[in-house]
């Protein structure tokens, strides 16, 4: 089975990651897996033994694709709205991770996004919150990694540790992490501040304490098994990954 998946671009992310586990995952099995993107490969996560296609935009990406023989899977809404374009009757695929409608205040956007879903696609989704609200995507569990997330002693620390993930992003709320980390330790001084993800917090020097700028799988199981609270600062989650990482 010879399969492409259209990103936009292979930042760090959530959903880029579970684009890039299915991916990763099905090459090993023997399917030729192809990346095709208007970014560069990623140096934040192991893509070997898939193939990573760089277009200069959109337009470029889909009249190549039309040349190619695979199953076609847009991964965001706007990847499908090209998608139409690049594959024929049969080979289109839309990974719907969320509702994406919710991410925009204009109407007009929320339409554009809500028409995605009505364009044909096979649609399938990780998350079984989608498959509730839109009956016609189909549901497919997603698998985890029990070398890392897997019952295990908690090692609680001696201080009580908040953790929280900083990502500037406008769904993260990272300011909102910021007033806590200000105000609590001044409140409390046995409490220590700790953040993990790609955004250093400089802007809390003095009041935060410890900060993990590129955790492994490993660490990041550490850290929770070590937090006395996770604080998710997120205003939404299309599928949270801070419930599965703490379990």
């Amino acid at each position: 089975m010879n399969a492409v998946w259209v990103v936009e671009s292979g930042s760090i992310s959530g959903g880029v990651r579970v684009i890039l586990e299915y991916a990763t995952r099905l090459a090993k099995r023997g399917h030729k897996e192809i990346i095709a993107s208007l970014d560069y490969q990623p140096n934040w996560f192991d893509c070997s033994g898939l193939d990573w296609w760089v277009f200069p935009d959109y337009n470029v990406m889909m009249q190549h694709l039309k040349t190619v023989e695979a199953k076609k899977i847009a991964t965001w809404w706007k990847t499908a709205h090209f998608l139409k374009n690049g594959a024929k009757e049969g080979e289109g695929h839309y990974l719907v991770q969320d509702i994406e409608s919710s991410y925009y205040c204009r109407p007009i956007e929320r339409v554009n996004v809500e028409n995605t879903y009505k364009m044909g696609l096979k649609m399938f989704t990780p998350n079984k919150w989608v498959n509730d609200q839109m009956p016609d995507v189909s549901w497919i569990g997603q698998a985890y990694d029990d070398r890392f997330y897997k019952r295990m002693k908690l090692a609680y620390p001696t201080k009580n540790r908040v953790l929280a993930t900083a990502r500037r992003h406008a769904l993260k709320w990272l300011s909102e992490w910021g007033d806590v980390s200000r105000t609590r330790p001044v409140i409390d001084k046995s409490i220590e501040m700790m953040t993990f993800g790609q955004d250093p917090v400089v802007q809390f020097v003095g009041a935060h304490k410890r900060h993990a700028s590129k955790p492994s799988d490993r660490d990041v199981v550490r850290m929770y098994s070590e937090g006395t609270v996770f604080a998710s600062t997120s205003q939404h989650e299309g599928f949270s990954l801070s419930p599965l990482e703490a379990m």
